[in-house]
């Protein structure tokens, strides 16, 4: 009987052993697939070489990559989480979690997600600049401007936490303090339109208007068909005044799908030809 019991164990090794190897092949082809972004077929390879391993951790997180791509942030979570049941002190899994629920908007999940990745690696600069975002998003700006200054404390060159804490200072009526970030946004990424955009914003709160127009200027420059540019521009050259350029930039912001300004001053017989 003992015999019988080790035999049987022997052969289980070997079919077990099987199901690995070719788990494994499965797993190798998924990485390539994913690599050429046939995120579908590698989501097939992976999903057959977690039937062939159960335990392949790697397996999992791939999978929730390609379905993530995929925009299938729900599917992305469910193996996501699996990946923590598998190995729970990986902070790139929590990460890429906390990403799939910021994109469903479950931003208490995506915080909490983000908190761990960042209780696993203190340095992880992504997840503090993308939970500040979030905080951002829900008015809590003191915590907003707390992270975007860590990942800014981790990299001095990362120019979307500059950007991100010049929205922050701006929700936070500190247009000073957010120009002061847009214009670092702008020495990393001076082809950053929104940079500008939100920088001339500011100086149009603190009545800068000829910095608010050179600013909106650039923006334009830099994306032609950015409406909200010309829309505030034209704002501010009726102020000025300036009606005939107003009405261009009116025209133009109402053509690219923004038309508040040229509605206003067509009512109220301000647009020149």
């Amino acid at each position: 009987m003992k015999k019988f019991i080790l035999l049987l164990f022997a052969i289980g090794s070997a079919v077990f052993g099987d199901n690995i190897s070719e788990a494994q092949e499965y797993f190798n082809r998924g990485i390539s697939n994913y690599e050429f972004q046939n995120y579908s077929k590698a989501i097939n390879d992976f999903s057959k070489a977690i039937e062939l391993n159960p335990a392949n951790a790697d397996a999992y997180y791939n999978r929730g990559l390609s379905n993530y791509n995929l925009k299938d942030y729900a599917s992305a979570i469910r193996d996501y989480s699996k990946t923590i049941e598998l190995t729970p002190n990986d902070s790139d899994t929590y990460y890429n979690r906390g990403l799939a629920y910021s994109d469903l908007k479950e931003y208490q999940l995506s915080i909490r997600d983000y908190t761990k990745t960042i209780e696993l690696n203190s340095h992880f600069v992504n997840a503090y600049n993308n939970r500040g975002f979030l905080y951002n998003q829900l008015k809590d700006y003191s915590l907003a401007i707390k992270d975007f200054t860590k990942a800014i404390e981790l990299d001095a060159n990362y120019s979307k936490a500059y950007y991100n804490r010049g929205l922050a200072y701006d929700n936070s009526k500190n247009y000073a303090l957010a120009i002061k970030d847009y214009s670092k946004t702008i020495e990393l990424a001076p082809k950053d339109s929104d940079a500008y955009y939100n920088r001339g914003n500011s100086y149009n709160h603190l009545k800068d208007y000829p910095s608010a127009i050179k600013d909106y200027t650039k923006a334009i420059e830099l994306n032609s068909h950015f409406a909200n540019a010309y829309n505030n521009r034209g704002h501010l050259y009726g102020f000025k005044g300036d009606y005939k350029a107003a009405t261009k930039d009116a025209k133009k912001a109402c053509s690219l799908g923004s038309c508040g300004l040229f509605d206003m001053m067509k009512k109220n017989g301000y647009l020149k030809d």
